[in-house]
């Protein structure tokens, strides 16, 4: 166990999984666990009081996914200052409040210098994590270091477009939340019949009604490098009903369990995309909803959690 470095729970969540996690508030921790890489991705079942113990001993991790977890304000800023969080998930977290979030993820010195993946994703139809107000204070601070956001479910607005455009300058992965149209999003690309320098490589636009034709702006050569639009199941249905026209003009429509995207074709006609990076882990594809912890191939269940699901 003192070698121990990284270790996944995904969506263990049996009563049995809990009684024996439960355990660990019976015990000694060391000050610092050598756990770089943890995921509680979906473990709906532990107690915050779970995380209240565990954090503070955390002060090498590198990766933490909490999604789906009863993760709280108290666990969270309990992680040692000396951690160096590069990626954070806290998908779907309802115990947690926007203003402890966006303390953490902006001025705390576990992340304000190094995060590269953050998802702060919630279901808009049954939780709001961040309001208007929340983006207005989250967008500007965010950490240099960023390459993936996810504010899926957040309340947007277009007046968060200029500093979204800032913020495309750097990363290659951005998911937009729902009070934006497809005429917000266009300007991301193409304002004042000038094209915009961006970085973006992915963008998912599942929370907006965003019917992408072949002829559409977002579409063109000049968008490049983007090479995959995410689009909810209603809109997906619509453009791959015109598939052909969609070919016509170098995409294609692609979908995967719950998840819908509509993808630039390659000059062979593939759409292979050199879509490996570091803070992928081995990865390839683009809008990754799990944080992984080992470099490998993802297939089999991790495919589904990291690419099949809506969040």
């Amino acid at each position: 166990m003192p070698r121990l470095q990284a270790i996944d729970f995904c969506a263990c969540s049996s009563v049995s999984f809990r009684n024996s996690f439960r355990s660990v508030l019976d015990l000694e921790l060391p000050e610092t666990l050598n756990l770089t890489r943890i995921s509680f991705h979906k473990c709906i079942s532990l107690p915050s009081s779970i995380y209240e113990k565990l954090f503070p001993h955390l002060g090498k991790v590198t990766h933490l996914d909490l999604a789906g977890t009863r993760v709280n304000d108290k666990a969270l800023l309990s992680i040692p200052q000396t951690a160096r969080i590069t990626h954070l998930n806290l998908a779907k977290c309802r115990e947690v409040t926007s203003e402890i979030v966006i303390k953490f993820v902006t001025s705390h010195p576990a992340t304000a210098n190094s995060l590269a993946f953050l998802s702060l994703s919630t279901d808009a139809s049954s939780h709001l994590l961040l309001g208007k107000e929340d983006v207005d204070a989250l967008l500007p601070n965010l950490p240099q270091t960023l390459r993936s956001l996810s504010l899926k479910g957040s309340r947007m607005d277009p007046s968060h477009l200029p500093m979204l455009k800032v913020l495309a300058e750097r990363l290659e992965e951005l998911a937009v939340g729902g009070g934006l149209d497809l005429s917000d999003i266009r300007r991301l690309f193409y304002k004042d019949r000038e094209w915009q320098s961006h970085n973006l490589r992915y963008i998912d636009l599942s929370d907006i009604e965003a019917k992408v034709g072949s002829g559409d702006e977002l579409l063109s050569p000049n968008t490049a490098p983007l090479h995959v639009i995410e689009l909810q199941e209603r809109t997906y249905e619509w453009a791959a009903k015109m598939r052909k026209n969609l070919e016509r003009v170098g995409w294609t429509a692609k979908e995967f369990g719950a998840r819908y995207w509509l993808v630039r074709l390659n000059a062979d006609g593939t759409t292979v995309d050199n879509g490996a990076r570091w803070w992928k882990l081995g990865a390839e594809s683009w809008g990754m909803r799990k944080v992984p912890v080992a470099v490998a191939e993802v297939g089999g269940m991790y495919g589904s959690f990291m690419f099949g699901r809506r969040l």
